[in-house]
């Protein structure tokens, strides 16, 4: 998605962007530069064989790149149904923990 953002927003002004697992967060968010909202969306495959511990981490990982300078959520993709459960909740609280804004 990053190498045809700018394009995007220049030719049809669409304002939300999911970044797909495979874009760097903070290369679309730079690219974006707050004209838009970015989603960056984890990696549903990846989810299924991580262990909590990974899950944790990269969740912290998105946000840390993802929430400076705001306009920014967190997104799924398709969630297969053979994501172990502990790892979804693990997800939702790292989310929980790891963004909340600190006032």
């Amino acid at each position: 998605m990053n190498p045809v953002i700018d394009r995007i927003i220049n030719e049809t002004g669409i304002s939300t962007y999911y970044l797909s697992p495979m874009d760097n967060i903070s290369e679309g968010k730079k690219i974006i530069g707050g004209r838009a909202m970015c989603a960056g969306v984890i990696n549903d495959i990846k989810l299924i064989d991580w262990t909590t511990t990974e899950v944790r981490a990269e969740v912290k990982r998105m946000l840390s790149e993802g929430m400076p300078g705001g306009k920014f959520f967190f997104g799924t993709l398709v969630m297969p149904l053979s994501i172990p459960e502990q790892n979804i909740k693990a997800m939702l609280e790292a989310v929980r923990e790891f963004g909340a804004i600190n006032a």
